[in-house]
């Protein structure tokens, strides 16, 4: 009798052990499946707006002046944002995408007004009749280049704090012009900050991630452009002519690098100061590589819009034979363009009290201004060619010719310039310096 109670008492056991295994099993399984639908769950809501994007009539974009002087007023922005940024810091590579910083500037004029939208329109050195117009056409005229020999294509998005109350005709007029996509976010959660940073690095091929570290108390909104360019050369370099050899930089130290060399028919051009080659992508954009005669930084501070326009103007009439010898790239360059803006004139809108942004967003007893723009770019240059990208941020807060026998001889073992174009109407993509490859 005994054992038989012990056995039935072993039984109830093993069944109070099996409900208490099965019941923390089901709770388990239950926070499991709360915890991913809570992860799961999307703090970024996209804005819908009746504005339908404006593309451009017929299969090929045709260039008009308006739009090539809107280009023209991008490089020389540019050339002035460049020469200051290189005086600024002369020990580091640098690189700047124009085009994405007037594409962002272009979209914040729109919700500016007064003071503050005039200067915005003067540093850029453009006129307000026609801006939205022509931009909508640079935007349709860029991404007309994805998916073909060339891959060439520019995003837009605006994120907006949950509860912010933004302008309709603000809304409607990104979308319209730019083809933007705007987001109400919870910027209060680490969702957000993640959205946004998927979003950049889906739009620029996974070359620029992490782009916003933290999301600020007093940020009510981000206004982000992004440029990505991938390009094969038409005449590659042979991998089998690359060998390690050293660049001299500015301090007097040397680096072993990747040099590159080839022999060809370049496009190429030279004067007192410079030596300079295009080399040319399928498709329609080039590289032109600028090697100073002298130091890098002499050349920049006397560089002008119209010696810019020399050199990006190098063609079929300029072909020499050309030894060149040049570095392979990859770098990444994070900068805060917030001061060099204030230099070119732009002061209103990054004040916390005179700025006015009330044709964006009305908040009762607050004001909305500029609190940094700042720009992200990565190169990556190789024998078969080159894939470049950028992402602009606006943080709003409250509160060819004869062949010569003897190649010209073009070695960039030190510090020097180049520029990324689109040929058909010069628009610099990127230009930047290489002082450290």
């Amino acid at each position: 009798m005994k054992f038989r109670g012990e056995q039935m008492k072993f039984k109830r056991d093993r069944m109070h052990q099996k409900r208490f295994l099965h019941m923390k099993l089901v709770s388990m399984l239950l926070i499991m499946s709360l915890l991913a639908g809570a992860c799961g769950q999307k703090t970024s809501t996209q804005v819908k707006s009746d504005a339908v994007f404006m593309k451009s009539q017929g299969s090929e974009l045709k260039l008009d002046k308006a739009m090539l002087q809107s280009v023209d007023a991008s490089n020389a922005l540019g050339v002035e944002m460049f020469k200051k940024m290189a005086q600024a810091d002369k020990d580091k590579n640098q690189l700047l995408s124009p085009m994405s910083l007037m594409f962002a500037l272009s979209m914040l004029q729109n919700g500016a007004e007064g003071t503050t939208k005039a200067e915005l329109l003067a540093a850029m050195g453009e006129q307000e009749q026609g801006l939205n117009e022509r931009y909508n056409h640079l935007v349709d005229y860029m991404n007309q280049f994805d998916g073909k020999a060339v891959t060439l294509k520019t995003a837009n998005s605006l994120w907006v704090r949950k509860g912010l109350s933004i302008k309709e005709t603000f809304v409607d007029t990104l979308k319209k012009y730019y083809d933007a996509e705007v987001f109400i976010s919870d910027f209060n959660g680490v969702k957000a900050l993640d959205d946004m940073n998927k979003w950049v690095e889906e739009k620029t091929n996974s070359l620029l991630k992490e782009t916003i570290k933290e999301i600020k108390p007093e940020t009510i909104a981000y206004l982000m452009n992004t440029v990505y360019f991938k390009g094969t050369w038409r005449d590659e370099f042979s991998a089998d002519m690359t060998s390690r050899e050293p660049f001299h930089m500015d301090d007097g130290n040397e680096k072993t690098v990747d040099m590159m060399y080839k022999v060809a028919s370049l496009a190429y051009r030279e004067s007192e100061k410079w030596q300079a080659v295009s080399l040319p992508y399928y498709g329609d954009c080039s590289m032109v590589v600028i090697l100073p005669k002298g130091e890098i930084d002499s050349l920049i501070e006397g560089f002008s819009s119209e010696e810019i326009n020399a050199m990006l103007s190098i063609g079929d009439k300029d072909y020499k034979r050309v030894a060149l010898k040049l570095p392979k790239l990859d770098y990444e360059v994070s900068n805060q363009l917030s001061d060099v803006l204030k230099e070119l004139g732009i002061e209103k809108a990054f004040s916390r009290h005179e700025a006015d942004f009330s044709q964006m967003a009305e908040l009762e007893g607050e004001n909305i201004f500029v609190g940094s723009i700042f720009q992200n770019t990565r190169i990556i240059l190789d024998e078969k060619g080159t894939e470049a990208a950028a992402v602009t941020v606006v943080e709003l807060e409250t509160g060819s010719a004869a062949i010569e026998a003897e190649p010209i001889e073009m070695t960039c073992d030190k510090p020097f310039m180049y520029l990324i174009k689109e040929d058909k109407t010069n628009a610099v993509l990127f230009m930047g310096i290489a002082r450290r490859p």
